[in-house]
């Protein structure tokens, strides 16, 4: 599930850059440190269970065989690569304003229905800082993204 999750947003991502103008490949995965010309790179940083519904038990709800909604989570980060700073914040400014446009998004996966429900996750100057640290790469803009994973 997670790679046509990430499969989707690489997709939503490059049609919705085209749209703008910004001719730009997107891409699963880190960028390394050689990475080079206009490229989008998306990469999950954690997935498991939703905090808010960690402790739910769906036997006590009237209904038992129904899973509870957003019982998933999954945390990504995107990072635009470019020669050009300019090009990078023309890039970042798109993408933020993608997930504002559209921070919704529906996925058949396996004959099953799921919708993404995404927001901007806030990261404090050290944890932005130990990102930057942890892959030994100078550091450059970032944004990090949580998704809920829904069935439908």
């Amino acid at each position: 599930m997670l790679k046509e999750i990430f499969s989707a947003l690489v997709q939503e991502t490059e049609s919705y850059l085209l749209l703008k103008g910004l001719a730009t490949r997107a891409s699963m995965g880190d960028p390394d440190s050689n990475a080079s010309g206009n490229r989008i790179y998306i990469a999950m940083q954690d997935y498991g269970i939703d905090p808010f519904l960690k402790n739910h038990n769906p036997l006590l709800d009237d209904e038992p065989a129904r899973t509870p909604n957003y019982s998933h989570l999954i945390s990504f980060y995107i990072v635009p690569v470019s020669e050009d700073y300019g090009t990078r914040l023309q890039l970042i400014e798109a993408l933020v304003e993608l997930f504002e446009v559209k921070p919704f998004f529906q996925l058949v996966i396996n004959k099953e229905e799921y919708e993404l429900s995404i927001s901007m996750k806030s990261v404090s100057t050290s944890e932005y800082q130990q990102f930057w640290i942890s892959r030994g790469q100078p550091s450059q803009p970032v944004i990090f993204y949580q998704a809920r994973v829904s069935s439908l």
